[in-house]
This record gives C-alpha cells, sequence and structure tokens, in this order.
C-alpha cells in the first residue's frame, strides 16, 4: 500500500472510548504514512491505518468499500491465524512444515462466514 504515492483517508470518524460526541465526516485527510493489524491476543483483527496526526482503527467500511475492506480484513485474519498455529504461547508449534501449516492454515479458514458473498474461502487457498 505505502507504494502509491498520496493515499488519502475518506471515513467517519468517531471518538476511540464512548462519549456525547457523534463524530464526523472527512473527506481525503491525512496521507497515509503505514498500516497495521493488531488483535492477536484478542482472536480477531483489527486494522489500522496512520497518518502523520493521529492512527485510525478501520472499523465498519463504506459499502462502495466493503469488498476491498473483506478481502483485507480476510488477509488479515490469515495473518492471524499463522500467528496461532506457530505461536507456543498460543499453543501453537513453530515446528511445523510449510505443508502440515497451509493445511491447518485452510482447515481453519474454510468455514469462514465473512468471505463476501461472490468470493469462497477455496479461491483464497486452492
Amino acid at each position: 500500500m505505502l507504494e502509491v504515492d498520496n493515499l488519502f483517508i475518506t471515513g467517519f470518524i468517531l471518538p476511540l472510548e464512548a462519549s456525547s460526541e457523534k463524530g464526523f465526516r472527512c473527506e481525503g485527510f491525512g496521507r497515509i504514512e503505514s498500516w497495521t493489524i493488531s488483535g492477536y491476543d484478542e482472536g480477531s483483527p483489527v486494522i489500522w491505518v496512520s497518518t502523520d496526526v493521529a492512527d485510525y482503527d478501520c472499523v465498519r467500511p463504506a459499502s462502495n468499500y466493503k469488498m476491498l475492506y473483506n478481502l483485507f480484513f480476510e488477509n488479515a485474519r490469515a495473518c492471524m491465524e499463522v500467528y496461532k498455529i506457530l505461536s507456543k504461547t498460543c499453543g501453537g508449534s513453530p515446528d511445523l512444515t510449510l505443508d502440515e501449516l497451509l493445511g491447518k492454515v485452510v482447515r481453519s479458514m474454510s468455514d469462514s462466514k465473512s468471505f463476501p458473498n461472490d468470493i469462497q474461502s477455496t479461491d483464497w487457498f486452492g
């Protein structure tokens, strides 16, 4: 994503903590400098994008971005599955072969309910 020059955020910004503020809509603000995934310990990916000014948690995509967001979310979920399968602290084994790892990832994601309607998990893993 960072190979694209001048990619800006457009969205509805909500406060991080619950408050009486309702948020506001912003068009094309803050050039995206980086992105990251968190939520490994919680078991569900949280996608963040960062500008020079702040970090933004991508909560819910607008309908015209939903397909792209779902693909990105499932890639993030695949990263988390690999982490869980290989991490000793999550009960995984870092000594798996590549075939064993891929088999476990495919099995864990094959029942995904969050893939877009026209994309099946087999499209991702063969």
